[in-house]
């Protein structure tokens, strides 16, 4: 019996995330699956995110009931093994006998034919017991026990636990792992009007106001989608591009120093028509990848993808914008982003990088989201400097154009 299509696309897409670092949201809006109903994506979304988020606390069951160590299985038997396990713990409405065979079969389909014994004797074992439900009790005793029941890693909930306390600690870790809400750019005014029109629900953004969240409806099935005038990027994402800032400017440079999968990258193209955007991307598959999206994209024409270190870059020319991710020490960060952050829109003098305003994200997606949103009200001068989830220092600044555009997007 073949399997399912979306138990078959999850396991590819898992598989080329393992072995190619690919990014799993591309993959799973790629044309290659476009031919999937709208149940079966639905299915092999749940499942491929399912995994990549509880990965560590599968991969803790399956090591108790292998007898064989998990490293030492070939790639296509454990990502059968997690996506079955997966479905008997997190899919109520999949019967485990379900998940069970088609994950076999996956084995099988991968010309593992030899291991079906062993996948299926695994799962056997772990479809008969009972469903790992700590308790709220359980998961606050200790940090490791909340490194357990979140599949987070241990050394960044030890900081939270230090920093904020247990309760804090087990609360971030559990909105961690809340499934969020799917939230669109309007890459043209006119599309919102089109998906209505399609029966897709929209809501406001919870941050930005030209954000619109997902209500009812599949979006990837909407002309807008595939024809590029919307794209699906979070918030927080959404909010990079405003701090990059908006201007009619000609030949305004930007700088992106970790550009893949280019979603920032092509937002802030976007947003500023006749830039010049240097997107720099480490890794050349990944590079890769970055060209694939932005030849579909319009806004690519005035985007230049180099493959290099940031710290090393094959360019002289200076730029007005400049977007890194960066992770220092709290005092040096605090050092560097006082001499840098938000100082004027034109090229500054800092003893650091005398290249222009640096627009500094770092540190953890949820702290970092709710805290420039509190930081960029309209009445603030502030910028918040979120280090993995370290305590907030709050840097009062001078007023730019910059700061100015982003509180408008915010309110």
């Amino acid at each position: 019996m073949p399997v399912s299509p979306a138990r078959a696309a999850a396991c590819d897409i898992l598989l080329r995330v393992e072995r190619e670092s690919s990014y799993a949201s591309e993959l799973l809006h790629s044309a290659a699956y476009q031919s999937l109903s709208t149940a079966d994506h639905a299915l092999a979304t749940e499942l491929v995110m399912g995994v990549l988020r509880w990965r560590s606390r599968l991969d803790e069951e399956l090591s108790s009931a292998s007898s064989q160590p998990l490293p030492k299985l070939d790639l296509e038997i454990l990502i059968a093994l997690r996506l079955a396990l997966y479905q008997f713990r997190w899919l109520d409405r999949v019967p485990a006998r379900a998940a069970l065979h088609e994950s076999v079969e996956l084995v099988k389909r991968a010309r593992k034919r030899s291991a079906a014994p062993f996948v299926n004797a695994v799962l056997r074992k772990l479809s008969a017991s009972p469903r790992d439900r700590r308790t709220s009790e359980d998961e606050n005793s200790s940090a490791d026990a909340l490194v357990r029941a979140f599949a987070h890693p241990l050394w960044l909930v030890e900081r939270w636990v230090k920093e904020y306390g247990l309760s804090t600690a087990q609360a971030i870790c559990r909105h961690d792992q809340s499934i969020p809400a799917t939230t669109i750019r309007l890459r043209d005014p006119k599309a919102e009007h089109q998906l209505s029109q399609e029966n897709i629900s929209l809501l406001p953004g919870g941050i930005l106001a030209s954000a619109r969240r997902v209500q009812a409806g599949d979006i990837t099935r909407t002309k807008a989608f595939r024809s590029g005038q919307v794209a699906i990027q979070d918030e927080a994402s959404q909010l990079v591009a405003a701090l990059i800032g908006s201007t009619q400017k000609q030949n305004l440079r930007v700088l992106d120093c970790c550009a893949a999968p280019g979603g920032k990258t092509l937002a802030i193209a976007d947003r500023n028509p006749n830039s010049s955007v240097t997107a720099v991307e480490l890794y050349p598959h990944r590079a890769r990848l970055l060209q694939k999206l932005l030849r579909l994209r319009e806004s690519a024409a005035h985007i230049h993808v180099v493959v290099a270190d940031a710290r090393q870059l094959p360019v002289s020319q200076a730029f007005d914008r400049i977007l890194a991710f960066i992770i220092f020490s709290a005092v040096v960060f605090l050092a560097l982003t006082a001499a840098t952050l938000f100082r004027t829109i034109t090229p500054v003098d800092s003893w650091w990088f005398p290249l222009a305003p640096i627009v500094f994200i770092a540190g953890s997606g949820l702290l970092a989201l709710m805290l420039l949103l509190h930081a960029l009200g309209p009445s603030l001068l502030g910028a918040a400097v979120v280090l993995a989830g370290l305590p907030v220092r709050w840097l009062l600044v001078r007023k730019t154009n910059l700061t100015r555009a982003v509180a408008a997007e915010s309110s």
